[in-house]
């Protein structure tokens, strides 16, 4: 049995999920001062889940303070008081090694791990122009990528295209919150300048479509085999003809373009990850979520009436004669031990390049961090900030489940993912071995873009700094109880 489980980042382009539960009978919204505030009931549901299943819970306030805060919210919207509140609540857990929240950010009210969405967001998901732009020294805005099967990349746009104007108005004249107002509408005219310097202009439509996670894949230089994912779907549905490619020409060295990659399904990245692994590591360790200890012993009793359902509203699955429910969920770390599992012919893997940046985070961390131990892995970061001498990844070795609180699904942080080492503590980001810039003019796969060039000729000419291999080690403090913008995974009964 499978249940899908998410982790997410939050970003410019991407929005989120939405569901059910009730705590207490309500009353009408508080008036004062002539303001309609939101209800809070929900606001004592966040914090009496957080109890049991927030992955820090032995360091959430009493319920005295909370109390004392949740009574300073006054917004007229439940969603921002909700927001507020798992806001608070998730900057106690504190990292010893940095002296910060382990959920803080430089962006004021957003936690690292913890979120909430609502069903509309959850819509919204899919529902876009699947276009992602950057500027390049300030000044020109370019095609970071086009999603592989989304309005963008079937008008023929892709990475490196130069927008000159948006619905007639040129970059220079457009700011933030016009950029956010433009992308919130139905369509979009872009001039830009493709290949060649060849001027189009191209009308695009948001709608829906099923995204391809595989932006290229091919053979470079006879021996390295190329791959660039932009996340991680529930299933691939090519990963065995590209393996099957790269078994018959015997690659040894293998490029995983990881770089934009923010996540996805668990489930998608054990597939990847079982494709790469050579023959002798199977049945071997993968992979290991741990849970607070609550969870680990069975009592998170607040779980006992929350069902699981698919999409649909179909139970997922049954015990005794009645729908599954959360708290039916095995939380012990012996039951979240993951082995590898081989799949296809591909055998001759010897060593593996990955290029991350800060964006790169959860799933894509995950299998850095699972297969470190095993094979021989080298991090090229890549940056556009020239400052950035050592490009770290996001930092994301946590996992949520869905939880479903009114009309809204609570993403707490509720697991850590670690290796076969127990290494996994990389709250602040994997660090990267070389670091160089993020040339966007250059194609995926393209041999001249310098992450790919230092892959091929090993040498320090184009790189910024190199760095020995970091360490990912894990804190004795948190070895025994183990977070947008999107980690989902499989859950295994």
């Amino acid at each position: 049995m499978t249940i899908f489980r998410t982790l997410f980042m939050l970003s410019c382009f991407c929005l989120f999920y939405g569901t059910l539960i009730s705590c207490k009978k309500d009353s009408r919204p508080e008036v004062i001062e002539n303001k309609t505030y939101a209800p809070t009931k929900l606001l004592d549901s966040i914090y009496l889940y957080a109890q049991e299943v927030y992955y820090w819970n032995q360091q959430l306030p009493d319920k005295i303070t909370y109390n004392k805060y949740k009574g300073s919210l006054k917004s007229t919207s439940e969603f921002d008081n909700l927001n507020d509140g798992l806001f608070y609540l998730s900057q106690f857990a504190k990292n010893p090694l940095t002296e910060r929240p382990y959920e803080f950010v430089r962006a004021e009210g957003i936690s690292k791990y913890t979120s909430i969405i609502t069903s509309q967001q959850q819509d919204n998901l899919l529902n876009g122009f699947g276009l992602s732009l950057t500027t390049l020294n300030g000044k020109s805005l370019l095609v970071k990528y086009a999603i592989p099967s989304s309005p963008a990349a079937t008008a023929g746009l892709k990475r490196g295209d130069e927008i000159l104007s948006i619905n007639g108005a040129e970059i220079e004249n457009i700011n933030n919150q016009e950029y956010k107002k433009l992308f919130s509408n139905n369509k979009l005219r872009l001039s830009y300048l493709a290949d060649g310097g060849q001027q189009q202009l191209i009308e695009l439509n948001k709608t829906s479509y099923i995204p391809s996670s595989i932006i290229d894949y091919q053979i470079i230089s006879n021996n390295y085999g190329y791959i660039s994912l932009i996340n991680f779907p529930t299933y691939f549905t090519d990963l065995d003809k590209i393996f099957q490619i790269f078994a018959s020409r015997n690659i040894e060295n293998l490029i995983i373009d990881l770089r934009y990659n923010t996540g996805g399904f668990l489930s998608g990245c054990d597939q990847l990850v079982n494709h790469i692994i050579p023959d002798r590591l199977n049945n071997k360790v993968y992979r290991k979520e741990i849970y607070n200890k609550t969870l680990q012993e069975g009592k998170a009793d607040i779980l006992k009436n929350k069902t699981i359902l698919d999409e649909a509203g179909t139970p997922v699955f049954f015990v005794d004669n009645r729908v599954g429910t959360f708290f039916d969920l095995d939380y012990s770390l012996k039951h979240n031990t993951y082995l590898f599992n081989k799949l296809g012919s591909y055998n001759s893997v010897k060593k593996i390049y990955i290029i991350v940046s800060v964006e790169t985070s959860s799933a894509s961390e995950l299998l850095i961090n699972a297969l470190n131990p095993y094979i021989e892995t080298m991090i090229i970061g890549v940056t556009n900030d020239q400052s950035q001498s050592i490009v770290r990844t996001f930092g994301k070795p946590i996992g949520s489940i869905a939880i479903p609180i009114g009309p809204f699904k609570v993403y707490y942080a509720m697991f850590q993912n670690v290796n076969v080492n127990n290494q996994g503590d990389y709250f602040e980001g994997i660090p990267s071995d070389w670091s160089t810039m993020d040339d966007i003019r250059k194609d995926f796969g393209d041999i001249s873009d310098p992450a790919i060039k230092y892959c091929l000729t090993k040498t320090s000419k184009a790189g910024l700094q190199k760095e020995s291999k970091g360490t990912i080690k894990t804190q004795d403090a948190y070895k025994e109880s183990a977070q947008s913008h999107l980690l989902i995974k499989d859950l295994r009964k």
